[in-house]
């Protein structure tokens, strides 16, 4: 309403006054404004006046100031910081949902090219051996280049959807890892061998050094994903150049290089090639969804090794990954 509501006339203390004053606005709806002689006033009721109330409004030569307690500004400058901090982390969750879309489309789009690439490959050699038998003209040769080839685009089908999988089932995180006693000079060599068609049509000598067993405590499944995807790798960007996988002990160290003489790796994107997506090669060497030598590092690293590579341009690739035997 305006009017005045209470009026104190018999100051005692502070606290006194305070707790009468509670006592008659309470239940009330209401924006109470005190009022002091500030020059009446001893030292310390100012500073109980000061600490009592959220603000005071003092007049000093003429001129009105707001003075803030010291609650209220440490208040008001935990919530000033507190939206900084929010509006920081907003932000940052906007740049990462945009590079997550982004990412997103360019797998799409890479999914869609790269799935299609080797099923058209694939129903084109069969349509053909189709047409053939029809007509009778293909001799004994041309059906097994055919079928090979076939055979080739299948697998490199399976090896892409296998990928897919892969990251969707671990996500972010490293894969699971199931420990078993494993020969990784075996295990080197059963893949190379099922390397050895897609090698031939690729115009790649594979060659394999791996004559002594190399013993150790890994996972088999991820062993072979990683040898798998470092020789399509190779046979990707170095067709037509000798590709060599070798299985070396090195004391307490089991170590997997497969080296090919291809065009090599700028030092520029030697750390990147081992990225999510990364696609280095140019032209008919750039291929898959960049998600292979991802693998290999990811596969490493859950069972506590290490992969790197050695290049220059003109100069092939390196790869190498070591492991633990114990």
């Amino acid at each position: 309403t305006g009017n005045a509501f209470w009026l104190e006339s018999s100051w005692r203390s502070f606290a006194d006054y305070e707790a009468r004053l509670n006592e008659s606005l309470a239940g009330r709806r209401m924006i109470c404004l005190c009022s002091y002689a500030v020059d009446r006033c001893p030292s310390v009721g100012l500073l109980e006046v000061l600490e009592h109330h959220d603000h005071a409004v003092v007049r000093r030569r003429g001129t009105w100031t707001i003075v803030e307690s010291a609650s209220v500004k440490a208040t008001k400058e935990e919530l000033s910081r507190i939206n900084e901090e929010l509006e920081r982390r907003v932000q940052e969750r906007t740049e990462e949902l945009r590079a997550a879309l982004a990412i997103r489309e360019q797998f799409l789009s890479a999914a869609s090219h790269e799935l299609k690439t080797p099923l058209m490959a694939t129903q084109l050699y069969i349509d053909s051996l189709v047409e053939a038998a029809e007509v009778g003209r293909l001799s004994e040769e041309e059906r097994r280049q055919r079928l090979e080839r076939a055979s080739a685009s299948s697998r490199r089908l399976g090896q892409l959807i296998e990928n897919l999988f892969d990251v969707s089932r671990t996500g972010p995180a490293l894969p699971s890892v199931e420990r078993e006693q494993v020969d990784l000079a075996a295990r080197a060599r059963e893949v190379v061998e099922r390397f050895a068609a897609p090698a031939r049509l690729a115009g790649c000598e594979l060659a394999i050094h791996a004559d002594r067993p190399v013993i150790g405590r890994w996972d088999p499944m991820r062993l072979d994903q990683i040898l798998t995807n470092l020789l399509a790798n190779a046979l990707t960007h170095a067709r037509g150049t000798p590709i060599e996988v070798v299985v070396e002990e090195h004391g307490d160290r089991a170590v997997l290089t497969v080296r090919d003489s291809g065009p090599g790796i700028a030092s520029e994107n030697q750390a990147r090639v081992f990225e999510k997506f990364a696609q280095v090669g140019a032209g008919p060497a750039r291929g898959g969804f960049g998600l292979g030598l991802w693998i290999v590092r990811q596969n490493a690293t859950a069972m506590g090794g290490t992969v790197a590579v050695e290049s220059a341009p003109g100069r092939g690739a390196t790869f190498r990954v070591e492991f633990l035997r114990a």
